[in-house]
Formats: structure tokens, sequence, C-alpha cells
């Protein structure tokens, strides 16, 4: 029983030197964020804020799926491609991030402070 405990606290240091996070989605700065929309074609991104919040300004080309509606409208996204999640200080799109990866979706990322840290422009309606 020891040495199984033991296997098991070796292997998880192992993973954190190695940078792995238990989380299996990536957390982005706004810098980050901003070079995946970039170069990223097939981006799914998604905004999980309320339709107030979106209105006020988001980032170009994001979709509005509010968190609470998320697990009713998985099925509009593609599990296959890329998917930025952001909200407005990365709680929500953390907990969407969750979701997805538990959901199967391969490459989730999270803009880890939200719209607060959003440099770049954002478009208003």
């Amino acid at each position: 029983m020891r040495k199984s405990a033991l296997l098991i606290l070796l292997m998880g240091l192992i993973f954190l030197m190695m940078g792995c996070t238990s989380t299996g989605y990536k957390d982005l700065s706004a810098n980050q964020a901003k070079e995946l929309i970039d170069q990223q074609t097939d981006l799914q991104l998604l905004d999980v804020r309320e339709e107030v919040e979106y209105a006020e300004g988001h980032i170009e080309g994001s979709v509005l799926i509010p968190l609470g509606q998320l697990g009713d409208r998985i099925s509009e996204l593609d599990p296959e491609k890329p998917v930025l999640l952001i909200c407005r200080s990365g709680n929500r799109s953390g907990q969407a991030a969750d979701l997805l990866v538990k959901e199967g979706f391969k490459d989730v990322n999270n803009l880890e402070k939200g719209i607060l840290q959003w440099p770049y422009d954002l478009v208003q309606n």
C-alpha cells in the first residue's frame, strides 16, 4: 500500500514538473489569445457572458452563448475545432472550459483574465 501511494505522489510531481495541468484546457493571456485569433482560421470564439455584457463590448467574431445555456447549446460547437472562451474576468469562461473538456473537446483555451484585461478593440452593439 505504501509503495502505491509513493508511486502516485511521484507521478503527480512528474506531471507538475512537465507543466501539465489537471484542467485539460489552456489559460491564455490577452496577447496569447490575440495571437491565436489572428492565426487560427477555424477558431471558435465563444463569449459566455450575458447578453447585456456582450452588447457593451465583445471581441469581433465572437459568438454569444451564455454559460447558463451552454449545456443545452453545446451541439452548436464543433469538438474537433479549437475554442477560445471569453467572459468578464475569466471565471465563467473557466467553468465553460471545464464543461467542454468533459464533453470531449480537445483544443480548449480560456482568456485567463477575461475581457477586463483585453487591451484591443471591442465591438459594441
